[in-house]
């Protein structure tokens, strides 16, 4: 964990940029809401259509097609 921003090291957002360019529909499961939160901000600022929803206490981010 990195202690600073209390976020798993590589976090789910260094991990979707990688895999963005790779997979569509990318599915991302995370534990948190703020880092789903920090996903959707992501898609929003990359411009990229994504959907976020509470499944069983965890968060799943999907990113679509454009």
């Amino acid at each position: 964990m990195d202690t600073l921003r209390d976020l798993p090291i590589p976090d789910s957002l260094h991990q979707v940029k990688r895999a963005l360019g790779m997979v569509r529909p990318l599915k991302v499961i995370v534990a948190t809401e703020a880092e789903a939160s920090n996903l959707e901000k992501f898609a929003q600022f990359r411009n990229k259509p994504c959907r976020k929803e509470e499944v069983q206490g965890s968060f799943t981010v999907t990113f679509t097609e454009d």
